[in-house]
């Protein structure tokens, strides 16, 4: 099942770069993911983001359901060594 919405840390290894990048670019309005909330608006100490999987998809060219299934397949893994899904914690 697809996430509603996604974190830096879950969409980064999908697009190829670091959450802090994704984080800056959308602030900038240079990459269009989804909403970026500052902390004026938000009420909270930081800002939020809410990254849509439709946008991600779109980006990638495949579903995140094909892009995982890839990835597990090939055994393709992130600039950490990690492959397939993960829990999207970073770490």
């Amino acid at each position: 099942m697809t996430k509603l919405c996604l974190r830096p840390e879950d969409a980064a290894p999908i697009l190829g770069k670091s959450p802090s990048n994704i984080r800056r670019d959308m602030r900038r309005g240079v990459l269009d993911l989804g909403l970026v909330i500052p902390p004026e608006k938000s009420g909270k100490a930081t800002w939020e983001f809410r990254i849509y999987p439709a946008k991600v998809e779109k980006i990638i060219g495949e579903s995140l359901e094909e892009f995982y299934a890839r990835r597990s397949r090939t055994g393709e893994t992130d600039k950490n060594g990690r492959g397939g899904q993960g829990d999207g914690s970073g770490k």
